[in-house]
């Protein structure tokens, strides 16, 4: 029987490609024995990998036109590298091209190191794992299987990349003279392609072989993950990505890791290429791609045949009393299922230490403050983000804008006058974005229960407030006011900037849970090749995001010296009352809007119908 054909299929039908692979084109093949029958499952592997990306591609509008707007910005840098080759071929014979080979040599290992990152945080994100492992594991080998998914991943970078790389190795012959450089150059390219892909997917499988293997890291590998983040954006906001990376490239570019270039220029006719960097880098090449090979050949054994160890006492293929097992409801949590007293077998493996954090300490905070059910509900909330984390992943995009004025105030010594409302701003969007912004949606399959409860939408709407408020409030209000001491500013603008971020968080999140009932999203949206989640829709997100800019805008200006300056001079009052009256300004659009907001969704989802 031949492979799966073209015909477009959904999610529903995706396994099937994998048991078409495994049951119909590998069971074709068996008459070949040993390494080709090996090679022949892993081309059918990778065809059926290819096939399923290209469909869910064409299948994700958002995801063409993110791509569309990628490829505009991927033209400049096709533009700067076959205009670099073309310069550095200009150089060929002369003595400056000794003096230029050192930057060829640093892009191409650059180019080999993106594509190796980008790989290895894709094996980490779970997007190069067997879509149906049990089927395609049954039918072949796991050499077979692995490599499959190496050919795959190696196809589409390869794939991207052809075309720019036949550019410039045009480029570079044409002012070169150089004609054996338009067969040399693009073939050394594309095999140091292969070995950045084998070197990111053998550090990633790495990673996650560790993951699984020891209790801690599986227990904590949210905080770890956060804290490389964190150190990776201290990293980039300091500017101190030269001084970390430049050490480095320089040790790199000593050995024959940092010798492509000279392997891929061997053919011009230059004294300064040599031979025994080229010797060096194309035995790197011809031993590190097979040895790394069978290093993944033997990690993705090791996370298919082996199980993977608990973060906490409860094992995942331990059943429960209902006979499901704890990844069934980490699934059913991830749907929107909640255990409760009445059914202790629905606790996850994580429950623990998110009733410790979401519980234990709530209740002694709020349980005499605000009424048990909108305390319940807060609670929730709270342990929803606390087991999936990565379903807020959208809330951090924003953070970025804050790059610039965190460099300034790195490089300058002084906190920039602009980064303490920066924060404020910030921090009430992602408390209210990650909370209040889906109410419907986030409900997930127990929404008919959410509806029928005795408890009213305003209650509900409560809760998800107070899980916003009681984290983002705190926070945002003591950054910015330090921040604000610790700028140009005065102590009535720093004072008045913190309040404003927790009149903000209050605003947000009232806010939020008005426009997020009136644009619910209950379809899931793909995170990462294995996980689907809901999130909040694109409209709720860019209505969300003006009226929280409406609000603040009063704070926002009157906090500015120059604006309070003018408006001062202009309405005739001390420039000293001006941040004040923007944040009394702030504050009753806050309330009004909040309460009106509020009050409209719960009479929405006290009169829901499905």
């Amino acid at each position: 029987m031949s492979a799966p054909t073209d015909t477009p299929t959904t999610d529903s039908n995706a396994t099937g490609d994998a048991h078409g692979a495994s049951s119909a084109g590998m069971g074709g093949q068996r008459h070949r024995t040993g390494p080709q029958r090996t090679l022949a499952h892993a081309r059918l592997i990778a065809r059926t990998e290819l096939r399923r990306r290209r469909r869910a591609f064409g299948d994700n509008t958002r995801m063409l036109l993110a791509r569309g707007i990628m490829a505009l910005f991927g033209l400049l840098f096709i533009v700067l590298l076959v205009g670099g080759a073309y310069s550095l071929g200009t150089f060929v014979g002369t003595d400056t091209f000794a003096d230029a080979l050192p930057f060829a040599r640093g892009a191409i290992l650059a180019v080999c190191g993106y594509a190796g990152f980008m790989v290895g945080i894709r094996t980490i994100q779970n997007q190069t794992t067997l879509d149906a492992p049990a089927a395609i594991l049954t039918a072949t080998s796991p050499a077979a299987a692995a490599l499959g998914l190496l050919l795959s991943e190696y196809a589409v970078v390869a794939g991207i990349a052809v075309l720019p790389i036949l550019a410039a190795a045009v480029a570079f012959a044409a002012s070169a003279g150089s004609l054996a450089s338009v067969v040399i150059g693009p073939v050394v390219l594309l095999t140091v392609l292969a070995f950045g892909v084998v070197v990111g997917d053998a550090i990633g499988l790495a990673i996650k072989n560790v993951v699984t293997r020891f209790a801690v890291i599986a227990r904590f590998k949210t905080i770890l993950g956060v804290a490389v983040f964190l150190a990776y954006l201290a990293i980039i906001w300091s500017g101190a990505a030269d001084s970390v990376v430049g050490p480095l490239f320089g040790v790199v570019e000593a050995t024959p890791l940092g010798w492509f270039a000279d392997l891929a220029l061997v053919g011009t006719a230059d004294p300064a290429i040599g031979l025994a960097r080229p010797v060096a880098a194309a035995a790197t090449l011809v031993v590190g791609i097979p040895l790394l090979t069978w290093v993944i050949v033997r990690l993705d054994s090791g996370l298919w045949y082996t199980d993977p160890v608990q973060p906490s006492q409860t094992s995942s293929s331990r059943p429960t009393n209902n006979g499901a097992t704890a990844a069934d409801v980490e699934h059913a949590e991830s749907s929107g299922f909640e255990s409760s007293p009445a059914n202790p077998e629905r606790t996850p493996p994580s429950a623990a230490t998110s009733e410790t954090l979401a519980t234990g300490l709530s209740d002694r905070l709020f349980a005499e403050r605000v009424p048990q059910s909108v305390l319940r509900v807060a609670q929730k909330s709270w342990r929803r983000t606390y087991r999936a984390p990565r379903k807020l992943q959208y809330a951090i995009i924003p953070v970025f804008f804050l790059i610039n004025p965190i460099q300034r105030s790195i490089q300058s010594g002084t906190v920039a006058a602009v980064l303490p409302v920066s924060i404020a701003i910030y921090g009430a969007w992602a408390a209210g974005a990650a909370f209040t912004l889906n109410p419907l949606g986030d409900e997930g399959a127990v929404l008919p229960i959410t509806l029928t409860a005795s408890v009213s939408g305003l209650q509900v709407l409560s809760g998800l407030v107070l899980a916003g408020v009681a984290v983002g409030a705190p926070l945002t209000g003591v950054l910015a006011a330090i921040l604000g001491m610790l700028s140009p500013l005065s102590v009535l603008s720093a004072v008045a900037f913190g309040v404003l971020g927790v009149v903000l968080c209050v605003g947000a999140c009232t806010i939020g849970v008005g426009i997020g009932t009136a644009f619910p999203k209950f379809e899931r949206t793909r995170i990462s090749r294995s996980r689907k989640v809901i999130v909040p829709s694109l409209s709720a997100f860019v209505v969300y995001s003006l009226a929280l800019l409406v609000v603040s805008l009063p704070g926002l200006l009157a906090g500015i010296p120059l604006v309070a300056d003018w408006v001062g001079t202009t309405l005739g009052v001390p420039q000293q009352t001006i941040p004040l009256g923007g944040l009394v300004l702030t504050v009753v659009l806050a309330v009004v809007g909040g309460w009106i907001a509020t009050r409209s969704a719960g009479n929405t989802i006290d009169n829901y119908r499905m």
